[in-house]
């Protein structure tokens, strides 16, 4: 049987809702984890001293939870467990900077990855989060180039680091891995079109809700009181996102709070009322 065949037996794919979870480490003690950083049944600090055996099978829990899984063969996740090299991430630690040059590419497991370009002059703009299921190293690994971001994990986590070699083994009998990252690429292709009018054409105060939009979408988690974004986020992260400074966009961002349509405490937001934020940033 393989691992990931083991996997469906042995281990549990429900997620736990938001309230039911219970204080954790990677949480700083509060109730409410990340999704993202949630691997159903430990957390990852626990995979760097756990068997092979053992860090396999956690894996194979994170893979159940894409969206994307019934697009691959069987085969090429048993391929990408068997020869992939498994990664724990601390909260701030670089992944790759600007400039690198790297032979393989990372499945982001679990946790919370930045990805930022910072100028010359030292100013950083933060062009995304993303969160489980995505790739980190895509272009670079299609086109043999070098690295266009630097990543930085936002919280603990793992990664799955796969070589160019195992990828492009598993692309020759699975055409389901190669249309899945021409549809990544896609994406990361539309996502950057969109940003280029929206940082010259919105004005300030959509431009932020935008952003909030784009954090509930990634790491939103539904409670009886409006959508909540369970990455921390300071003020200041949030202006290297819109691309302002951080009293503009505090200012932004009370006015927000003051309308009702966002709740703010410690770094954490909560989306009072997400129709109304769509409604308001579409028109």
């Amino acid at each position: 049987m393989t691992y990931f065949e083991n996997s469906i037996l042995t281990i549990p794919t429900a997620r736990p809702t938001h309230q039911s979870r219970t204080p954790c480490e990677l949480a700083g003690g509060e109730s409410c984890a990340v999704a993202s950083e949630c691997m159903a049944i430990e957390t990852p600090r626990c995979i760097p001293n756990a068997s092979r055996a053992k860090q396999l099978e956690l894996a194979a829990a994170a893979f159940r939870r894409f969206e994307w899984i019934d697009a691959l063969d069987p085969s090429t996740i048993e391929l990408f467990l068997r020869e992939g090299k498994l990664q724990f991430v601390e909260r701030d630690q670089v992944i790759t900077r600007r400039g690198d040059k790297f032979d393989y590419l990372w499945i982001v497991l679990s946790g919370a990855i930045e990805v930022s370009i910072v100028s010359p002059e030292a100013r950083k703009q933060i062009a995304s989060f993303i969160s489980h299921g995505e790739f980190i190293n895509l272009v670079p690994y299609l086109d043999g180039g070098v690295v266009a971001y630097d990543a930085i994990a936002r919280t603990d986590g793992l990664l799955l680091a796969v070589t160019r070699n195992t990828a492009e083994t598993a692309r020759a009998t699975d055409p389901g891995l190669t249309r899945l990252l021409i549809d990544k690429l896609c994406y990361r292709a539309r996502k950057v079109y969109q940003l280029l009018p929206d940082h010259s054409l919105l004005s300030l105060r959509k431009r932020c809700m935008m952003t909030l939009l784009y954090l509930a979408d990634t790491f939103g988690l539904d409670t009886g009181k409006g959508k909540f974004i369970g990455l921390k986020v300071s003020q200041g992260e949030l202006a290297d996102v819109v691309g302002c400074s951080r009293p503009k966009l505090n200012l932004e961002i009370k006015e927000l709070e003051r309308e009702g349509l966002i709740e703010i405490f410690y770094s954490r937001i909560r989306i009072l009322d997400h129709p109304r934020l769509l409604a308001l940033a579409m028109e």
